[in-house]
């Protein structure tokens, strides 16, 4: 990832922009996708999904923005990998032996990449085998790849009882 620039003169801040692909465009892609529209520091760049009734459509129309961005959504995910971009906002799977190609796919195309994919969070537990392998593509390609999924373990077990944790007794 580019890192961003340090201030310039008091008060200026010069900042880069991530320029993002975006892969998967479901439920929660299309919130990140929405999050990521409205960030002055991230730009996207290019959108993938399988899902027939969004292929072909602008990705802004698709996530309900109030005007269009002029990024179509491909059903390829090769030509939305070969897009020039920073990152790739990765959101579709939870499961790491489901979506280790995808993120191969990712990091073999120098992209670092951003996975809502909750296995990604420990690989190595389920996932010995596929951990090593994707890091060593990543070594060999120079990027990374961050697992930011919230289920198994924060949502629905840690902020349960963190939350809980107050109440004298729970019913």
């Amino acid at each position: 990832m580019k890192p961003p620039m340090i201030a310039a003169a008091k008060g200026v801040h010069l900042v880069n922009q991530f320029r993002t692909v975006h892969y998967g465009l479901g439920p929660i892609g299309l919130a990140v996708f929405k999050l990521a529209a409205s960030k002055e520091r991230v730009r996207p760049v290019a959108a993938v999904d399988i899902a027939p009734e969004i292929a072909g459509r602008d990705a802004g129309e698709v996530a309900g923005l109030e005007q269009p961005l002029g990024i179509i959504v491909s059903s390829d995910s090769g030509a939305a990998l070969s897009t020039d971009a920073d990152v790739v906002l990765h959101c579709t799977g939870s499961y790491l032996d489901a979506v280790q190609p995808q993120l191969l796919a990712a990091v073999r195309a120098g992209k670092n990449v951003i996975s809502t994919c909750e296995e990604l969070s420990y690989p190595w537990d389920r996932h010995p085998q596929l951990a090593a392998d994707l890091d060593r593509e990543e070594k060999a390609h120079g990027v990374t790849v961050l697992g930011t999924g919230v289920n198994p373990g924060f949502v629905m077990d840690t902020l349960v009882l963190a939350l809980s944790g107050v109440c004298q007794q729970i019913a």
